[in-house]
């Protein structure tokens, strides 16, 4: 599996971890199985190729940076859309 597509992988599972609240560790072990690589593979080629374990090692590297850092992420998104917000005020 190319590195592009590992990235691609720990991003439709960071999707699913924000939409979900799972863990990312509970998430690997259920995604990244044969059975469920087989059912995604009907609608994405994506899932045509399980990961190896270095795959595997570097889609959880990725997961555990986006848990570890997602509420510093949340947070500045959202000063940012306040500070933007009241930008457009002062110049109305």
């Amino acid at each position: 599996m190319s590195r592009r597509s590992a990235r691609e992988l720990a991003l439709h599972m960071a999707f699913e971890m924000h939409f979900t609240g799972e863990n990312y560790r509970a998430l690997l072990e259920s995604r990244l199985t044969p059975e469920e690589f087989t059912e995604f593979a009907k609608e994405d080629r994506l899932y045509n190729v399980l990961p190896d374990e270095r795959d595997r090692e570097y889609i959880a590297r990725l997961l555990g940076g986006v848990d570890a850092h997602v509420q510093p992420l949340v947070l500045g998104h959202h000063l940012l859309d306040v500070l933007v917000a009241g930008v457009v005020r002062a110049l109305h």
